[in-house]
């Protein structure tokens, strides 16, 4: 028998009411933010005294610059360069010399300016009548004298025979255009008052030709030896400049010390020639004789140190050396120098000793203790932050930079 259950109807599901709000007091409020507020206070300040520490003892710090009393030493000394020596000998004044060599080699082409009067005598063929009753004779050099006033001269002997002709050739007895002259008759001179005179002449059936007079140029003895020297500069220069280079900064090379020799040279054209340019090959040999920078400074600052008072000492970069060459004899490796020496020199100062004197000082007290140090010629504090007004306490916070102007200059 089967169970029968009734359909009942959902129950309904009950609203709940929203609780109503809790009312807190202005005094309970109050007191939370001074709660939360001492919580932050108690945070933020080991952080700012942490802070506080890392910036005072960490990036605080003080620049002192300090300018020391100065002095200039100057000497005036002699010394001798030499190639034969080894190692700096003080007591003599002696260095070690070193030489240097450079060759080089250039062809350069140059104009001729040299004048030449290119002379041409005209020259032609004149034909000899003897219209005469005997054999007439005329030996070379027989002067031919044309109708226009020219004289010319016969190149060979004749032997004309009565009534017969004979060709012989003649040339001008100057050089010039003028002598070109056109065909004509000739008369003998030297059958002058005879009755050969008007029986024996000759006549020309063509121009002469070949008689000219100009200038032309011409390769000199002065064009040869500008050449010469033009080339020899030019080499003599490069050759210094590429040694220059090879020994700077460590080596000391005088212009004085350096010679240049010439090794071979040629032209393409002879002296007197006629030519319009040449060609001039010159090969040269460059030696210089130098010497190394830091023996000249040591031996000069043993002779500045032994003139210095022995509180001061001698700046870094403050020696200026002046040299000039007394004498010279490159071929065996010696040079003479006379030097003019300025030294720049510095009261010393411990540095060490015045940090701790400078440690924790307001920056008056730093002043009137600076001012009373000796060999201080004036100084300048300056310290990060610009506010603080005291120097550090650590002394790796102090710096203390010295000053010294630059060597005087003669």
């Amino acid at each position: 028998m089967k169970k029968i259950f009734d359909i009942l109807p959902p129950k309904k599901q009950e609203t709940k009411k929203p609780a109503a709000p809790k009312t807190i007091s202005k005094k309970t409020q109050s007191n939370q933010k001074q709660e939360k507020l001492k919580k932050i206070v108690l945070v933020l300040v080991p952080i700012l005294l942490f802070t506080a520490f890392i910036f005072f003892n960490l990036l605080t710090k003080a620049e002192i610059e300090i300018w020391p009393k100065t002095q200039t030493i100057f000497l005036e000394k002699e010394i001798l360069i030499d190639a034969g020596v080894s190692k700096i000998n003080l007591e003599k004044k002696i260095l070690p010399g070193h030489f240097f060599v450079e060759e080089q080699e250039e062809t350069k082409e140059f104009t001729c300016t040299g004048v030449l009067t290119k002379k041409e005598k005209a020259e032609g063929i004149i034909k000899v009548f003897n219209n005469y009753s005997l054999p007439q004779v005329l030996i070379a050099n027989t002067r031919f004298l044309s109708a226009e006033g020219k004289l010319f001269y016969s190149q060979s002997y004749l032997n004309i025979g009565p009534g017969l002709s004979q060709e012989v050739k003649v040339v001008a007895a100057e050089s010039g255009e003028e002598y070109n002259i056109k065909p004509t008759t000739f008369s003998i001179p030297g059958l002058l008052g005879s009755p050969r005179y008007t029986s024996v002449y000759g006549k020309s059936f063509s121009q002469m030709k070949g008689g000219t007079m100009v200038q032309v140029s011409q390769l000199s003895k002065n064009d040869i030896q500008s050449a010469e020297n033009v080339v020899l500069n030019d080499l003599g220069l490069s050759s210094r400049q590429k040694l220059k280079e090879r020994t700077e900064p460590f080596f000391v090379l005088l212009d004085q010390a350096v010679e240049t020799k010439i090794l071979e040279k040629s032209s393409s054209k002879n002296q007197g020639e006629e030519a319009d340019k040449f060609d001039f090959y010159l090969k040269a040999q460059t030696k210089g004789l130098g010497f190394k920078k830091s023996d000249i400074e040591t031996i000069v600052r043993q002779w500045a140190q032994e003139q210095t008072d022995s509180n001061y000492e001698i700046v870094a970069e403050g020696l200026n050396i002046n040299y000039s060459v007394e004498d010279k004899d490159l071929e065996n490796g010696k040079l003479f120098l006379k030097l003019n020496v300025s030294a720049k020199t510095f009261f010393k100062i411990d540095t060490e000793e015045m940090k701790q004197g400078l440690s924790d000082k307001t920056l008056e007290e730093s002043k009137i203790l600076l001012e009373s140090y000796d060999g201080v010629e004036k100084t300048r504090i300056k310290i990060f932050p610009f506010w603080i007004k005291r120097i550090p306490e650590n002394f790796e916070r102090i710096r203390i930079k010295t000053i010294v102007d630059p060597v005087e200059k003669f």
